[in-house]
């Protein structure tokens, strides 16, 4: 199992690759608004704050962070595939970024999306 996480800067193209992924056997993913290092920067941020003033408090939204548990290595080359299909080339500047953590254990998951035994 992997989780497959992309950090994008499109909103239009996280909705297209979200009405896609189920197209390709992903049956779940989150997205959460977020902001880069830089551009929290260069605000004023303090100390001890709550995370919605950290990552939205009323201002413009930069990222999305988009992540998805993907249970077999050809679902996983698909949807990056997707993503790249979708994005373009996400080598440059203010694209994204998209990375991949081999996951070991996952709880919670629905019993349908177990396969043979798979713990979650």
């Amino acid at each position: 199992m992997y989780v497959l996480v992309a950090v994008l800067t499109d909103g239009e193209q996280v909705r297209r690759i979200l009405r896609e992924l189920p197209l390709i056997d992903v049956r779940g993913a989150t997205v959460i608004e977020s902001r880069g290092m830089m551009s929290l920067a260069d605000g004023d941020v303090p100390m001890f704050t709550n995370l919605t003033r950290v990552l939205g408090g009323g201002s413009s939204v930069t990222h999305y962070t988009l992540f998805s548990v993907i249970m077999t290595p050809e679902t996983l080359e698909n949807a990056k595939r997707l993503i790249l299909d979708v994005v373009g080339n996400i080598e440059e500047r203010e694209t994204g970024i998209m990375f991949v953590i081999r996951l070991d254990e996952v709880y919670g998951l629905a019993p349908a999306l177990r396969r043979n035994g798979e713990q979650g």
